[in-house]
């Protein structure tokens, strides 16, 4: 609540342990909190697309492993469709994750009008299959994790959180499941960083505070060390121009970055 004081706040339960479901819910209600649960889990894509179809107000997502240290609920980033933070093409034990707004801390600004966009682009480019997926690609280990497809279609129409934002919560990503998360493979010294981030969580959460500039450090030297693949090559396999494609990735890069 520290984040969010006064707006309506949903927790939603999506598959943790059944043991852990009354606990998580006694919290929840504790805070002010309503409580969901699918009847069965949904993979993360499909979550998040189905609440911005249900949605007719701004809305925004939260992971249960961000600490927030500020009111942050007053925030505005209209008229950009979508807020968060830019996580940028980097290697992770071999899959090359393409760049995107981290879905832990997410706006949506005004569903109605990000429904109409997606259907737009699926009018008019109908192979560029579903923009939440996520989808690892064997061939060109490219790994598109939730949404970003969709904020490279975006374009402009998706915004990038700045400093001040940053430093008002931190993430420590995979929460709750990090070692079940990373990819064989993942580099010792960036599988070392963040289990200290995470064991520094569960002694005391406000060590986290700030941690944001010592995750940009790990991503900027995880960052891809070839040309290829590139996100661009993935969006003509989707998109019938390739000129069209390589715009997008440009306008996403101006808008993101």
């Amino acid at each position: 609540r520290t984040g969010f004081p006064t707006a309506r706040a949903v927790v939603i339960d999506n598959g943790s342990r059944p043991e852990l479901r009354a606990a998580i819910f006694a919290a929840a209600a504790a805070a002010g909190c309503e409580t969901r649960a699918p009847r069965r889990p949904l993979p993360h894509g499909r979550l998040v697309a189905r609440l911005i179809a249900a949605s007719e107000r701004p809305c925004v997502f939260v992971d249960p492993d961000v600490a927030f240290w500020e009111r942050v609920e007053h925030w505005d980033f209209a008229p950009h469709l979508l807020a968060g933070r830019f996580i940028p093409a980097v290697d992770v034990g071999g899959l090359k994750m393409t760049p995107r707004l981290h879905t832990s801390h997410l706006w949506v600004t005004d569903p109605p009008a990000l429904r109409a966009r997606i259907a737009a682009i699926r009018r008019r480019h109908p192979a560029c299959g579903d923009l939440f997926e996520q989808r690892r690609e064997p061939a060109t280990r490219l790994y598109w994790d939730t949404a970003s497809a969709l904020c490279m279609a975006l374009g402009t129409a998706a915004t990038a959180f700045g400093e001040a934002q940053l430093d008002a919560y931190d993430h420590v990503f995979a929460g709750s499941h990090l070692e079940r998360a990373l990819p064989a493979g993942t580099d010792p010294a960036v599988l070392a960083r963040l289990r200290d981030w995470h064991a520094r969580a569960q002694a005391d959460p406000r060590a986290l505070r700030g941690v944001w500039r010592e995750q940009e450090a790990v991503m900027r030297a995880c960052a891809w060390r070839e040309a290829e693949p590139d996100p661009a090559l993935a969006w003509m396999r989707r998109e019938p121009s390739p000129g069209r494609a390589r715009r997008l990735l440009r306008a996403a890069r101006r808008a993101l970055g």
